[in-house]
């Protein structure tokens, strides 16, 4: 007879395992959606927002997004308001029909608190080169760590 830490011990490996991806979110989960206005794609930005301290945490409003670095590329701006210190997922869509795999576009991903008037205190941004993925396929997701100041 196998004494109970034994029997506990495969248990405990399946919730590790099924815990792991609790923790770690649906980026991979879900495919690019179909808009009712058309889409030809998506690309999933995990964006990892770091506050210069706590009290900047606390005291402000944040904002995050994903804007076109150019003009002319299709893909509409993402905002992610009110958002919070820590990973904020943007999901920048992609207007042309025929934009599929292997697809990119060059977008600028910034991050800023404000206060309760909407004055900008601290901000960081990033040009980063998006991988769009076609309407039902799994994007795949590029992580864009910023630190505002």
């Amino acid at each position: 007879m196998m004494n109970l830490p034994a029997r506990l011990l495969p248990a405990c490996a399946l919730l590790l395992l099924a815990g792991c991806r609790l923790l770690t979110g649906s980026e991979e989960g879900n495919p690019c959606p179909r808009t009712t206005a058309g889409s030809g794609g998506c690309a999933r930005i995990a964006l990892v927002i770091d506050p210069p301290s706590s009290t900047l945490r606390d005291a402000y409003g944040w904002e995050a997004r994903a804007r076109p670095a150019r003009d002319g590329t299709d893909v509409e701006v993402v905002v992610a308001g009110p958002a919070h210190p820590g990973r904020v997922h943007l999901t920048p869509m992609h207007s042309s029909v025929g934009a599929g795999a292997g697809d990119t576009v060059s977008l600028w991903v910034s991050a800023r608190a404000l206060n309760y008037r909407g004055v900008v205190f601290a901000m960081d941004s990033a040009l980063h080169v998006a991988r769009f993925a076609p309407v039902g396929s799994q994007a795949p997701v590029d992580t864009v760590r910023l630190a505002p100041r």
